[in-house]
C-alpha cells in the first residue's frame, strides 16, 4: 500500500517533470522569462518579483544574499505562492531565484542545494576562483599558506565542486586564484599524479636544496631518503621505490649522475633531519 507521504512525492515528481517539459517548450518559443502556472496561467517576470517581494518582507530579509540560506525547500513549502513557483521551475531553488532576479549574478554553490547541471556547465577557472575567494572569506583565511591545511574534501563539499574536477586540478585552480603568491603544490598533501610532471619534480628538488641550504645537485648523493619523506616527498620517493638514482636521473637527465655514489641503504640508526626531528632511516614508512 502506498502511504500518503509517498503518494505526495510521486505526484510532486511527476508534476515537476511535466513543468520541466513545458518550460523547455517556452524557451524554444523565446519565453524564457515566463513560466507556466498550473499549465493555464502565465506568470511574467514582474509577478515573480512580486511573489518574492512578499516572501522577503515576511521573512525579514534585508539583503538578497540572504536568499542563499533562507530560500530552502522546507521554507518555500510554507508559502503557497512560493511553493507553486518552485514546482513550476522544475523543483529548483536556483532556477526559481535566478529567474526572478536575472539581472543579478548568483553563485550556484552558495545555495543550500547547488544545481549540479548548472554548476557543472559553468565550471571554469574564473568561477572556481570566485568560490575559492568566497571560501577564504567565510573561513577567515588571511595567511594564504593556510590553504595547505584546508581539507580539500571540505572545500569540495562547501563549494559543491563536482567530482569531475580532480584533486590535482582543484589545487591548481586554487594556486591560479592567487597568482602573486608562491604555492608549492606538494605541500597540499597527497595529490595523485603530481609527481608524473617533471617540472613539479624539478621544482621540488630545487626547493629541497634551498630549504636544506645545499649548494648544488652534487649534494644529493648523500641526501637520506628519509629527508624527502619528512618534507612532503613521501609519495615521490615511493614512486621510485626509494631509488634516489632513478628519481634524479629521470628528473635531471642531462646531469652526469654516478649510480655507484648513491647510498640507497643506510645503516640503522637515528638521523636528524627537518628541524631536529628524528627518524629511523630503515623505518617502514
Amino acid at each position: 500500500m502506498i502511504s500518503r507521504f509517498n503518494l505526495r512525492n510521486i505526484f510532486s515528481r511527476n508534476l515537476c517533470q511535466l513543468n520541466f517539459t513545458t518550460n523547455n517548450v517556452n524557451r524554444n518559443l523565446g519565453l524564457e522569462n515566463v513560466v507556466v502556472y498550473r499549465q493555464e496561467k502565465m506568470i511574467p517576470l514582474e509577478e515573480q518579483k512580486k511573489i518574492f517581494s512578499e516572501f522577503i518582507e515576511k521573512e525579514g530579509i534585508k539583503d538578497l544574499d540572504q536568499l542563499y540560506s533562507v530560500c530552502t525547500r522546507r521554507k518555500v513549502d510554507t508559502y503557497t505562492s512560493m511553493a507553486k513557483l518552485f514546482r513550476y521551475h522544475s523543483c529548483s531553488i536556483y532556477k526559481m531565484v535566478t529567474s526572478a532576479y536575472p539581472e543579478r549574478q548568483w553563485d550556484p554553490w552558495r545555495f543550500s542545494k547547488a544545481p549540479k547541471e548548472e554548476w557543472t556547465k559553468c565550471i571554469s577557472q574564473e568561477n572556481v576562483s570566485k568560490a575559492v575567494l568566497w571560501f577564504a572569506k567565510e573561513n577567515a583565511i588571511k595567511d594564504l599558506d593556510a590553504w595547505y591545511d584546508v581539507k580539500i574534501l571540505m572545500f569540495r563539499r562547501k563549494c559543491k565542486i563536482p567530482r569531475s574536477i580532480k584533486k590535482k586540478e582543484l589545487h591548481q585552480m586554487i594556486i591560479k586564484t592567487y597568482p602573486k603568491h608562491r604555492f608549492y603544490i606538494w605541500k597540499f598533501g597527497y595529490t595523485p599524479g603530481i609527481w608524473d610532471d617533471i617540472v613539479v619534480r624539478k621544482d621540488y628538488i630545487i626547493w629541497i636544496l634551498d630549504k636544506l641550504k645545499l649548494k648544488s645537485l652534487e649534494s644529493l648523493y648523500t641526501l637520506p631518503v628519509s629527508t624527502l619523506v619528512l618534507n612532503h616527498g613521501r609519495y615521490l620517493i615511493q614512486k621510485y621505490n626509494k631509488d634516489m638514482y632513478q628519481l634524479l636521473s629521470e628528473t635531471f637527465p642531462s646531469y652526469p649522475w654516478d649510480k655507484e655514489r648513491f647510498q640507497n641503504e643506510y645503516p640503522t640508526g637515528r638521523t636528524k633531519v627537518n628541524n631536529n626531528e628524528d627518524v629511523d632511516e630503515d623505518d617502514d614508512w
